[in-house]
């Protein structure tokens, strides 16, 4: 899989299958969910993945620019997924 620096945190296409209904993994689509866009999450995900919108969860808007969420909130947003 390339020249990627984490190889091991990659799986292809037939790891994933082998995986899918593993209760031990969580599969998250990690696309911002903008309902003007016909594209994302809701028109098409891998079964049993669930929506993490990086805008939503890890930023904050301040002052008309995101700013990252301190640690403690994006972790709870994790835990909940």
């Amino acid at each position: 899989m390339g020249e990627y620096a984490n190889r091991e945190l990659l799986i292809d296409v037939a790891g994933l299958q082998k995986h899918l209904k593993d209760p031990n993994i969580r599969i998250l689509d990690v696309r911002a969910s903008d309902p003007r866009l016909p594209i994302g999450y809701r028109m098409g995900h891998i079964p049993g993945a669930v929506a993490l919108d990086p805008l939503r969860d890890f930023f904050v808007p301040i002052d008309g620019m995101f700013e990252l969420r301190p640690p403690r909130e994006i972790a709870q947003a994790l835990g909940a997924l």
